[in-house]
């Protein structure tokens, strides 16, 4: 009796939470001047929510100005023990870039179909 009654907490246990297969995630674009030129080399910084918790990814700019990021996303709803499930959606990213001798600039972009596409431009700090 009791290893049945164990038995059937441990699946509840496991129904509980659900556990997500992650998403793949693409954000790309290009970093530039007010001129134009490109911005090799900035930092590229993409945040969002996941599981109601504040999360970044970062990479770099090729010489290019442009940049490409991947990342794997957990589609947990959060929504409690009982209510977990995986069908969250990441509607939007915040993409900000940074480089020496330039400002920070930001902007935050909807995701389609697990894409996302920022090109930001950044002013010389004066």
């Amino acid at each position: 009796m009791r290893i049945a009654v164990f038995a059937l907490l441990v699946a509840i246990s496991i129904q509980c939470h659900a556990k997500c297969r992650k998403v793949e995630m693409a954000v790309t674009g290009r970093i530039e001047d007010t001129t134009g030129r490109a911005v090799a080399n900035a930092i590229v910084v993409v945040s969002f929510i996941e599981a109601r918790q504040a999360r970044s990814e970062l990479t770099r700019t090729r010489a290019s100005g442009e940049y490409s990021l991947k990342f794997y996303w957990d589609p947990l709803s959060g929504g409690g023990p009982t209510r977990d499930r995986c069908e969250a959606k990441l509607h939007y990213v915040t993409v900000m870039a940074v480089a020496s001798g330039y400002e920070t600039e930001e902007d935050q972009v909807a995701v389609v179909d697990r894409k996302a596409q920022s090109d930001l431009q950044l002013n010389k700090k004066r």
